[in-house]
């Protein structure tokens, strides 16, 4: 709405009732779920993982699954350890069909879901930052990465209240990342640069040069900032043996994304030097040493020596300084060095495969001794692709030397859980082998997969007594290496193999398979040596079976749940064969036959229908009482069809479309729910369609003073977007009225002094078919002097708040004469501030500025004189425009909030003529007593021509300790007589009453709420108690109708 001193312009929506739009203000939730009091961290150990899908997302976040509206997807390999984000106790969620296997980590009402996981640790109370399972790609799953959401509330996966998870180790703003997009989170010291030696950005980004004594050395450092609010400066640090480190440039960035830090140096007559750079970032983050360092030597061979100084590189293991990280592994993690008694370069690696020295980290065969964190278990193999011979590994060694891994022969390596422990307790896709009987001792976990001998199990030969397997796993122990016979296959806990074909202390390799998955086999109809699969992506080159199936088989148990895609090549590229999981074994056809390389596995989920006809509001003919609905997906679907009045569900059935019939005119909402053999999918996104009705124009009502000039910008809606053609009709003389278009009409009103009265005014909008019509009533008054129009409305909580600002009647006029006063003041009922601690204004000054003192002020009367703050002091004075003023009950000096009080008031006082507009007055703050209610149902009162009465019977104990008796009453239009004619009344020996017409706004058509002190019930006696009679009467001389909706003691 635009208002000017002059003019103004309003614009009217469809017509509604004021009374409508008004409620109580909202009360304060009973608690404003805020992750900041989890102090979250994120769910990881160290290192980058990019945001795959954040908030809001249609794929999986949000829409049919609003649990997950504040998801975060990590992109996150297979195996990397995910830890606690905040202290409490976790329990498991087994197989579900969408999170695979899920944690739930709960703190009070709090409530965190891990999904998609490849192993958990067994239940138990955690703490920040441990270490509680390993990502995986389990479940509904596209790509290995870790789900997790927040939810405030909930018990289970899909109820509470989603919360944004934020902020996360001091990040919070995950709402800029989007959907569908790869973005970077960097935590906490993780920003990324890249290095250059001179004299070209030619040299590797890490590791050793030569450089001459004496020789220039251009040193560059290149900073990237990635969502931390710009760079601030990088550091360039250096040290030299016998100097130690000092910072030899600095260079400011000034927020930039990127900056290049750049200077010279001369290389001086040491043994080394080593280059290392700070970068600081806008918002606080540090990183040291961001993508490694750099190693100067004077002369080859250029390493890392034992009597360096105890200066670490990037990893290195220990101390150091200039920003150089250390190097000592934590929880499931392992660190190799170099040099033996952990010296020399070093890289630290969490769980997961390293094939090749590449994606290690350090040069091939230079690996010399290892650090083993708790809880992992280390296979160092000396060829690439994690080939034998390989060595376990799950304690630390500073000489590689001797064992069977030799020192710099190391060319990849695995980092996974299970070292050796006791007390083993495996999961559902576990198997523990002990060595003594009944389960005791040294013991370890393996997962599934083959351990062809000694090392790869990682307990000593012929040393396995006792074996757990878990539910859903069997493993097969053999006596040889190899998995070479004699063997045996277990689906059951053996706490003595001695009474076995594999006796205790025999077992050289084993192989842990699922019990359940599908089969790919060597040879057609299933014969020849089969391997078993679960759910995931898997190249057959590592599992032996390259080039070799020619038939597939399912498990009994996953038959018409899981479906396979067979591959022609690594990875799941080249030429892909989809089998449907309609039957349970078949041949792969010569299309496929031994030329399977990779494989995926994934379980069918419920089918998510689309709708494909009619397009999303779509307009038919009026005449239309018809219309066929198309969608798709899913063998089995049903249909739901609504409208005002109109309701349609069909059963479930085949086919791709249903008519629904019995139409009239309106809009109609639609949606389509499939179902296959697993079960039913979500409802699709709701559709709407329109048979044709008459176009709407809006309405309402407004009030303005002669010689005034106000614009009306009317507005006509269409179903069928057709072109409208806009008239009216009634004009008065002081109205013109055109048609602007596009259902849009402008009602230009000019009344004089003579205009004064109620006019109404009709619009039509014809769309060539159909016409409708709205009226716009325009209320002249006379406007002379000081003037008030008071059109508010009275709703409980929120006395003389007035409704939508756009709607009709929804503001104040107050019109000033110049030098002098407007005000008015109202009956606020005595209880009227119980639980309030301020009232509030929404005022416009139109520019106007208000004079000082109690010239410009509220009021407020307890009957003991008016108390008043100036608003002088509490306004913007002289600006044009809505602002919010809020006075606080303390600034009333001498009133007492705790007692009854009768009215409010205002005055408005200004130099000059002035037009000012009030949208509302509120008492704001804190909330109003519920009290007893004495009226158990409400009363209706109807009469022609005398008196009509109620009575009700109630507990004069309800009273005790009460002062205020609070009415909600609808008069329907009716102006009541005074006295005991329209009276609330108690009997007590005789009748005492208070009568409605002395309260409230009498003769108003809607409900209204009046706060009645019960000391104006005059002779009544809270001392003594009453006769236990609740009455109401009402008397007129002609029909009427009064409801008494609730009668309250507060």
């Amino acid at each position: 709405m635009l208002l000017t001193r002059f003019r103004r312009v309003v614009i009217l929506s469809v017509a509604v009732c004021l009374g409508s739009l008004l409620t109580a203000l909202p009360a304060a939730p009973a608690h404003a779920a805020d992750a900041a009091e989890l102090d979250l961290r994120l769910p990881w150990q160290s290192g980058q993982h990019p945001v795959t899908q954040g908030f809001d997302c249609s794929f999986s976040h949000g829409g049919a699954y609003p649990w997950d509206r504040y998801a975060l997807d990590f992109d996150m390999n297979v195996g990397t350890p995910v830890t606690a984000a905040f202290g409490g106790t976790i329990s498991h969620i087994e197989d579900n069909d969408g999170y695979g296997h899920a944690i739930l980590l709960r703190s009070g009402p709090w409530v965190a879901t891990y999904g998609h996981l490849s192993n958990r640790i067994a239940p138990t109370t955690v703490q920040r930052g441990q270490v509680i399972g390993w990502s995986g790609n389990s479940g509904w799953s596209t790509d290995p990465h870790l789900h997790f959401n927040l939810r405030y509330g909930g018990s289970g996966l899909t109820d509470g209240t989603p919360v944004k998870p934020q902020p996360m180790s001091g990040y919070a703003d995950f709402d800029r990342i989007g959907c569908g997009t790869s973005h970077e989170y960097h935590p906490e010291g993780d920003l990324p640069g890249g290095w250059w030696l001179g004299p070209t950005p030619g040299d590797p980004v890490t590791g050793t040069a030569v450089r001459s004594p004496g020789t220039t050395l251009e040193i560059n450092f290149r900073g990237a900032d990635n969502g931390n609010q710009g760079l601030d400066r990088i550091l360039l640090t250096m040290y030299q043996p016998g100097v130690g480190w000092s910072t030899i440039f600095t260079k400011s960035a000034g927020g930039a994304a990127q900056q290049d830090a750049y200077t010279t140096r001369q290389m001086p007559n040491t043994p080394y030097i080593l280059v290392s750079a700070d970068v600081y970032a806008k918002n606080g983050r540090i990183q040291k040493a961001p993508n490694g360092w750099r190693k100067i030597c004077r002369s080859a061979p250029c390493e890392r020596r034992p009597d360096d100084g105890g200066v670490t590189n990037p990893g290195g293991g220990g101390g150091g300084g200039g920003g150089q990280p250390d190097c000592t592994p934590g929880q499931y993690q392992a660190a190799v060095f170099t040099d033996a008694n952990y010296g020399g370069s070093c890289v630290l690696k969490g769980m997961g495969e390293y094939p090749n020295p590449e994606s290690i980290g350090l040069p091939n065969d230079s690996i010399t001794s290892i650090k083993v964190g708790s809880g992992a278990n280390v296979r160092l193999c000396d060829n690439a692709g994690l080939n034998s011979p390989c060595e376990y590994f799950s304690a630390s060694d500073p000489d590689l030397a001797n064992n069977s891994i030799n020192t710099n022969t190391v060319s990849s390596m695995k980092v996974e859980g299970g070292a050796p422990t006791t007390g083993c307790a495996p999961n559902d896709s576990q198997v523990a082998f002990f060595v003594n009987e009944n389960y005791q001792e040294t013991c370890i976990i393996k997962e599934v997969g083959r351990y062809e001998d000694p090392a790869a199990i990682n307990l000593p030969n012929d040393s396995i007594s006792s074996l757990k397997v878990g539910n859903r796993v069997k493993v097969r122990v053999c006596d040889n290496a190899g998995m070479n016979s004699p063997c045996e296959y277990f689906d059951y806990d053996d706490a003595n193999l001695a009474n076995n074909m594999i006796n205790t202390n025999t077992i050289s390799s084993a192989e842990v398979e699922l019990r359940g998955g599908i089969a790919l086999c060597d040879g057609t109809n299933y014969g020849g040596p089969c391997k078993w699969f679960g759910v995931g992506k898997y190249n057959m080159q590592e599992h032996g079976f390259n080039d070799i199936t020619e038939s597939v088989r399912y498990d009994d148990n996953w038959a018409n749940l899981y479906h396979i895609v067979l591959w022609t090549e690594r990875d799941q590229t080249g030429n892909p064969a989809h089998y449907d999981n309609s039957v349970a074994e078949f041949d792969v056809g010569t299309a496929m036959r031994n030329r399977v390389r990779s494989i995926e596995i994934y379980k069918h989920t419920p089918p998510n229908s689309e709708i494909i006809a009619p397009a999303n509001g779509t307009v038919f003919p009026a005449s239309t009482t018809s219309v066929q609905l198309s969608y798709q997906h899913g063998p089995e679907k049903r249909v739901h069809v609504w409208s005002d009045g109109y309701d349609y569900q069909s059963t479930w059935a085949s086919g791709d479309s249903r008519t629904v019939t019995d139409l009239f005119p309106g809009t109609y909402s639609w949606q389509v729910q499939g179902r296959n053999q697993v079960g039913e999918g979500a409802w699709s996104p709701i559709r709407t369609f329109t048979v044709n009705a008459p176009p709407v124009v809006a309405g309402g009502s407004l009030t303005m003073e002669a010689g005034t000039t106000t614009e009306v910008e009317i507005r006509a809606d269409d179903h069928e977007r057709s072109s409208l053609v806009l008239t009216a009709e009634d004009l008065p003389g002081f109205a013109t009225f055109a048609d602007e278009g596009d259902g849009v009409g402008t009602l230009t009103l000019e009344p004089g002094p003579g205009d004064a009265g109620e006019h109404v005014i009709t619009v039509h909008a014809d769309d060539g078919a159909l016409t409708g019509s709205g009226t716009i009533t325009v209320t002249v008054s006379a406007g002379a002097g000081a003037y008030v129009f008071e059109d508010f409305q009275q709703g409980a909580g929120a006395w003389w708040k007035s409704g939508d600002v756009t709607a009709a009647n929804g503001v104040m006029r107050i019109v000033t004469p110049a030098g002098g006063a407007a005000e008015t003041s109202k009956n606020a009922g005595t209880a009227a501030l119980a639980g309030h601690d301020a009232i509030k204004l929404r005022l416009d000054l139109n520019g106007a500025t208000l004079l000082g003192a109690d010239a410009s002020a509220l009021y407020l009367d307890q009957g003991g004189g008016w108390k008043f703050v100036p608003l002088a002091g509490h306004v913007d004075q002289g600006h044009d425009g809505w602002q919010d003023v809020t006075v606080p009950l303390t600034a009333f000096q001498g009133f007492d909030k705790s007692q009854p009080f009768a009215r409010l008031g205002f005055r408005f006082w200004t130099p000059a003529a002035e037009t000012l507009e009030l949208d509302e007055i509120a008492f704001t703050g804190g909330g109003t007593p519920a009290g007893v209610e004495l009226l158990p149902e409400p009363w209706h009162l109807t009469g022609s021509n005398g008196a009509d009465e109620e009575y009700q019977e109630f507990d004069p104990g309800l009273l005790e300790g009460k002062t205020v008796l609070r009415v909600t009453y609808d008069l329907h239009g009716l102006q009541a007589i005074g006295g005991d004619a329209s009276a609330i009344i108690f009997d007590q020996g005789g009748w005492r009453f208070a009568s409605l017409a002395d309260y409230g706004q009498n003769g108003h058509d809607g409900e209204q709420t009046v706060d009645i002190p019960l000391a104006d019930f005059d002779g009544l006696d809270l001392g003594e108690p009453t006769e236990g009679m609740l009455h109401t009467r009402f008397w007129y001389g002609s029909p009427f109708t009064v409801d008494i909706l609730s009668v309250r003691a507060l």
